[in-house]
């Protein structure tokens, strides 16, 4: 779609990155149906946009990206883990661009960041408890 376009060009105002990051993240947050999220996370939109590139010495734009991841990962669940996987690629962009700013300097960015890896690990260990329970 337009708006992932939009961020990934370099001419774009940093204020207007920052609003696109905003209001994603606050629609992802907001949506209440499961078929309204389904639909958002299932069209491959989201992992475009984690995978673009931005100008990470901005500490406005990192900030609200790396909010943005957590408001993902919020919304993850043995379900919607899967909309993440590229299985063209063999990765989970949500995982792998954030734990790029695991060890950052700014607090804030590493506290989103630590709690993306909770909750990616928190939906593993539910699926394997789901398989687990399943074999038995």
């Amino acid at each position: 779609p337009d708006f992932v376009r939009v961020l990934g060009l370099p001419h774009v105002p940093k204020a207007v990155k920052v609003q696109l990051l905003q209001t994603v993240s606050m629609l992802v947050v907001n949506l209440g149906r499961d078929t309204s999220r389904y639909y958002l996370f299932s069209n491959n939109y989201l992992n475009q946009l984690i995978s673009t590139p931005f100008d990470w010495s901005d500490e406005d734009i990192l900030s609200e990206y790396t909010s943005f991841l957590k408001s993902l990962a919020m919304r993850l669940n043995t379900e919607t883990v899967k909309l993440f996987f590229n299985s063209i690629t063999q990765q989970f962009p949500l995982y792998i661009e954030g734990i790029r700013f695991f060890g950052h300097r700014d607090p804030m960015v590493r506290t989103h960041i630590q709690n993306l890896t909770l909750l990616v690990y928190e939906v593993v260990y539910r699926d394997h408890e789901i398989e687990d329970s399943a074999l038995m």
